[in-house]
């Protein structure tokens, strides 16, 4: 035991995981892997002792007396591996287990050596699902080669969140996974059998948040939390960072000035958190910690082990007190209610108390503000709440409510609905790229709701019926409001301006009214009836509109001035394309850009270009140029720089443009445009590979020297970008405070240095989607607003909030689940290729119906957790709340909240919106959530009334928990409450009356 020690890597654990041939047998035992083929306990017993290798526990006591302990119950034990991750931030399982596998499976095989122990348990967190077959696949291979370890070892491994109980008789010898790896470090190498080397052991931890560069590091254990910070090049703006929140709040909190606290067990548990830390996260003065550690202790209480079953019941019990601090609904005595919890799950041992303890012994402050019903920069309580799909919306549309009005048949109300935010339903219906089904949380449970096609559906029914309902105007205000460009910046701006009571002027350079709409979107996309329709909706309001009337040419900034128009929005969008800059790209007239064509296409000066045409460029733009030209009868190719990854172009548009035939070349980097005689015979492309990232976060194209080819064209259209012709502002485009590229304005209100000047659209974001046109129309309409009445521009702002209250649609659980996304219907390919016509049916009505019932209704629940506390604090656990990228829980698992629901009533009770109901209707209660139907129950009469009163699932359960002697008799009769109320009076009372009979 005096083998010479070799100097060992500072960061062990990091320098394997960063070579990833030791994932591969031969490669890691080429490394010295699986060298022992024996190992005494005692010896690893005291070199584990030696190593100073502490658990990672709440207790953090030392690994050697486990093994100790361990090793002296005899052979017949389980080796656990605990792969569960505390926060689902951590990096260290995914890439210890996909880096060094068998450095793990080493780890189990010194154990059995030492121990004895021959079966395997590995438990996977499921966000590490995917890494299952390849440690089983691991083993075997070790079993066909005829290792040691393969024959010696019985490996099981499951996903779960809770780790299994020990099997009566059989000792279990669990360790996290770093622990693993830590301890076969120790142990593996004959010639070191003292493992680090003279070194501390090491933490990996995942570095995140407001630091400068996140990611994984390796320090000795005892260095500060301070040098785990300059490991990633330390905090970002550090002025600006609350809190430093161990395992995402879950080992617990620290303000910034205690980062001198070491890495060491007594250290951190006298600071009052976790010692087994494996990310720390830098949080910004942004968050709130009350809703950060209500965040922790649910995660806690779902796959924390608790060391019995009324520490869980306290950490939901904790919970629900958070919530109700968090919607304003607590006091003080929930502080006080909080700290004596803290205190218990202390005594406990219970894991829940690093979070809770850890936030109330240093944020204070935070904590009383909330007692206090004060404002909070994470949930502001003046703020309604809405869906997440509805805050995503650019334009603010009450989402979940016009979607339940289509599934009630109510089109025009829906669209009056949307129109209270977005005057373009029809629009924006067929052509917005729908921000908010990216958040959608039904996409959580399968697919997002088809939000964009919905609208196209009440648009259409409202048009059908009669036209689009005419919204309140206010009073006239007698002040006037020019509108320069009838784009869908500009006609939302009119729009809001003419809902105000403002007399509005739309002057519009182009013979008819739509801007980009009109003139960058093709008419298989968007008709121009469609446009026609939605602008006559707008005149209608009386909005003046004058068409072939061209700032700088018919008029100027100042004239309108000079007119009486009081303020003035600038919609001129960004109507100038970007050339190639190629050599001798202007000698050839047959080099376009993308604006100019689909814009002579719109007005019908421009029919094909050329038999063969490339286009350049791999954005929405580029397809509509491509599928633009097919539809003119050309043959068309796309150069890409990139590959389709990168590509900016919807999904969508790509696999349309590629079945319409459409060729796409990905790759191809311009060099020069080919041609004689003033003819456009080609382009000549470099091939290219991808590097490294550059601004934009897509991968650089790096030309490959020597890879020249010539892609055959008559025409070549450039779609690579646009930008606003600012020319005509006159001497104004020269005003550095008012120009630079595109127009200068506040993005919250659309206001220039003017003053009396807003500005919204593509003139101010250069090109961008017409929905947040809409939105910048919008919010420059109520500045403007604002500005003609006298008022402070910068209190036009508001927040999205609900438009209406519309009661959800009745649908059964498993209805709701078994409901997919609607394929929305097109023209076959073929067709569309030939024709401008709308090439998107739109969906049926039967579609919408089931689109609708499919919503979660995330308006009328908010995600708060009320209910899941509460179910889980009557012991049932039937509502489990998933955590969503949107910050909030939803419920997806109707199947066991089904299964597992009493219809005892404790969730409608806590509910703080309503979503939850409980209806008695006869002999049966259902219980629904935002119109889900959960489940139904049968109600139990009573024997003497016979009176329905109660669900029998709900008595069993009460039943179940009580012995003979403490059961009432009204349980075991099936008596009501108040049948047993009354029955009890008469007892009580009779004898007193005895004697006056």
């Amino acid at each position: 035991m005096s083998a010479q020690r070799k100097p060992q890597p500072a960061q062990p654990l990091l320098e394997r995981i960063l070579h990833p041939e030791l994932a591969s047998l031969d490669k890691y035992l080429a490394a010295g892997g699986f060298a022992r083929d024996h190992l005494d306990p005692l010896p690893a017993v005291v070199a584990l002792r030696e190593s100073g290798l502490r658990l990672r526990t709440h207790t953090a006591g030392p690994v050697f007396i486990r093994w100790w302990g361990f090793i002296q119950q005899g052979e017949d034990g389980d080796l656990l591996v605990d792969a569960r991750m505390r926060d689902p931030e951590s990096l260290t399982e995914s890439k210890l287990l996909s880096g060094d596998p068998y450095g793990l499976i080493e780890a189990l095989y010194l154990a059995h050596l030492v121990s004895g122990a021959r079966r395997v348990l590995i438990l996977l967190d499921p966000l590490l699902a995917s890494l299952r077959p390849r440690l089983l696949d691991d083993m075997d291979e070790l079993k066909r080669r005829g290792l040691p370890a393969g024959q010696a070892l019985e490996l099981e491994v499951t996903v779960g969140a809770a780790r299994p109980q020990p099997s009566e008789g059989r000792p279990q010898l669990v360790h996290y996974l770093e622990t693993w790896y830590q301890i076969k470090h120790i142990l593996a190498a004959p010639e070191t059998p003292w493992g680090f080397g003279g070194l501390a052991p090491t933490r990996l931890v995942t570095v995140g948040g407001r630091v400068r560069r996140p990611g994984l590091v390796e320090v000795p254990l005892g260095a500060a939390l301070s040098q785990v910070l300059e490991q990633a090049e330390g905090l970002k703006e550090p002025g600006r960072v609350k809190a430093l929140a161990l395992d995402s709040g879950v080992g617990g909190f620290l303000p910034p000035e205690r980062a001198d606290t070491p890495l060491s067990p007594e250290e951190m548990m006298s600071a009052g958190v976790n010692p087994g830390l494996g990310t720390l996260w830098a949080v910004g003065e942004d968050r709130c910690l009350v809703d950060l550690t209500r965040r922790a202790l649910i995660r806690l209480a779902q796959i924390g082990d608790h060391p019995r079953e009324a520490s869980r019941t306290l950490n939901w019990h904790a919970v629900r007190l958070i919530i109700q601090l968090s919607l304003r609904k607590g006091g003080p005595d929930h502080l006080v209610q909080l700290e004596a919890i803290a205190r218990q799950l202390k005594k406990m041992g219970s894991p829940a108390a690093w979070p809770l303890v850890s936030s109330l012994r240093y944020f204070p402050q935070e904590w009383s503000e909330h007692a206090q019903g004060l404002s909070c920069v994470a949930f502001d309580c003046l703020k309604p709440l809405v869906a997440p799909c509805h805050a995503t919306c650019p334009a603010g549309i009450d989402i979940p409510s016009f979607l339940a009005l289509i599934g009630q048949g109510r089109y025009r109300q829906a669209v009056e609905v949307i129109r209270q935010d977005n005057p373009l339903p029809y629009i924006c219906g067929l052509i917005c790229p729908a921000p908010c089904e990216g958040i959608c949380l039904r996409g959580q449970l399968d697919q997002p709701i088809q939000i964009r096609a919905m609208k196209a559906v009440a648009a259409r029914h409202a048009l059908a019926e009669g036209g689009y309902p005419l919204p309140a105007k206010a009073d006239p205000s007698g002040q006037r409001a020019a509108v320069i460009g009838a784009g869908p910046a500009g006609l939302t701006a009119a729009y809001f301006l003419a809902l105000a009571g403002h007399q509005v002027t739309i002057f519009e350079e182009q013979p008819q009214a739509g801007g980009t709409a009109l003139l960058g979107i093709p008419a298989y996309r968007l008709p121009r009836e469609v446009i026609a329709a939605e602008v006559q909706a707008i005149l209608d309001l009386g909005v003046e509109l004058r068409t072939e009337a061209a700032l700088g040419r018919d008029f100027t900034l100042q004239e309108l001035r000079d007119q009486g128009y009081e303020a003035v929005f600038l919609g001129i969008g960004a109507h100038q394309g970007y050339s190639l800059g190629l050599p001798h790209e202007q000698d050839y007239p047959q080099v376009l850009d993308a604006i100019s064509f689909l814009r002579g296409v719109a007005l019908g000066g421009q029919g094909a270009p050329a038999e063969e045409v490339v286009v350049v460029g791999g954005g929405n733009a580029a397809m509509d140029a491509a599928r633009t030209c097919r539809r003119l009868g050309c043959r068309v190719t796309i150069a890409y720089r990139r590959t389709r990854e990168e590509m900016p172009a919807r999904e969508e548009e790509i696999d349309d443009a590629l079945a319409e035939g459409v060729r796409i070349v990905f790759l191809a980097v311009p060099k020069e445009i080919v041609g004689r005689r003033g003819r456009v015979e080609g382009l000549r492309c470099l091939r290219a590979e991808l590097g490294p990232p550059d601004e934009s976060g897509r991968r650089r194209p790096l030309p490959v020297k020597g890879s020249e080819f010539v892609l055959p064209a008559g025409a070549i259209i450039a779609a690579i970008s646009q930008r606003p012709e600012l020319s005509c502002l006159g001497p104004w485009a020269d005003d550095e405070r008012l120009c630079d590229r595109t127009v200068l304005a506040d993005p919250a209100t659309g206001q220039t240095s003017l003053g009396w000047l807003f500005a919204g659209g593509d003139a101010v974001t250069g090109p961008a989607t017409v929905v947040e046109a809409v939105a910048a129309g919008k919010r420059a309409a109520k500045a403007m607003d604002a500005y003609l009445k006298g008022q402070a521009v910068e209190l036009s702002l508001e927040f999205p909030r609900p438009r209406a209250f519309v009661d959800p649609l009745p649908v059964a659980a498993a209805e709701k689940t078994r409901l997919r996304r609607a394929d929305i219907p097109k023209l076959p390919p073929q067709e569309r290729a030939q024709s401008f016509a709308l090439a998107e049916l739109g969906l049926s009505d039967q579609m919408a119906l089931h689109e609708a019932q499919r919503c979660l209704r995330c308006d009328l629940c908010i995600g708060c957790g009320l209910c899941q506390s509460a179910c889980a604090e009557v012991g049932v656990q039937a509502l489990r709340l998933s955590e969503t990228p949107a910050g909030r829980g939803v419920l997806l698992d109707f199947h066991h909240a089904a299964a597992a629901c009493t219809g005892c009533g404790s969730c409608a009770n806590a509910c703080p919106t309503g979503a939850i109901q409980l209806l008695d209707d006869q002999r049966t209660r259902k219980v629904s959530l935002a119109g889900t139907v959960i489940k139904e129950l049968p109600l139990v009469e009573c024997s003497r009334c016979g009176r329905p009163y109660l669900p029998e699932a709900y008595l069993d359960l009460v039943a179940g928990r009580l012995d003979e002697r403490h059961a009432p008799t009204r349980m075991q009769e099936a008596i009501c409450p108040d049948c047993a109320r009354a029955s009890g009076a008469r007892k009580r009372w009779a004898g007193r009356f005895a004697s006056l009979r």
